[in-house]
């Protein structure tokens, strides 16, 4: 869900191999890389571009520190959700050799992306539609609750 997605830009070296050229449309790269893609199936296409990832579940301490403001309701959460499935990250982290955004708003160089999003997010609060007009604003209750029995987390 992108609605739990970050990403932080930083910049690399020059000489830092990278996505940022192709997907600027630089022809000379495009040329090399779809060349190499076509005659060997290898290269930058053939990968996803993500250097590392991580995909992490908070310790003892940080559990305990989340049953205070701002994350109290997290707490719930874990215990139905996360708490017995060790196999269950909370979050992923990668990294990516390049900036998977619009390279129009950065100046040309080389770059590497860090995303993270919550791999199994769940929600508090509810949202309606009062009316068929598009234009009305919906009901919309951001309220922490405490989850039901007939709350459904994505799996």
């Amino acid at each position: 869900m992108t609605d739990y997605l970050t990403f932080s830009l930083f910049r690399a070296k020059p000489d830092t191999e990278s996505f940022d050229d192709f997907l600027r449309g630089h022809p000379e790269t495009q040329k090399k890389v779809f060349g190499e893609w076509n005659l060997k199936g290898t290269g930058p296409l053939s990968t996803n571009g993500i250097e590392a990832g991580v995909k992490a579940r908070p310790n003892e301490e940080e559990l305990k520190e989340m049953e205070k403001w701002p994350t109290p309701e997290f707490s719930s959460g874990w215990k139905s959700y996360f708490k017995d499935k060790p196999d269950k990250p909370v979050i992923h982290y990668s990294v990516i050799s390049g900036w998977f955004g619009d390279h129009m708003l950065v100046p040309p160089g080389k770059f590497f992306t860090m995303f993270h999003f919550l791999e199994y997010p769940f929600s508090r609060g509810s949202t309606h539609i009062k009316s068929p007009d598009p234009y009305e604003a919906p009901d919309f209750d951001a309220v922490s609750i405490e989850p039901t029995s007939s709350t459904q987390f994505a799996s």
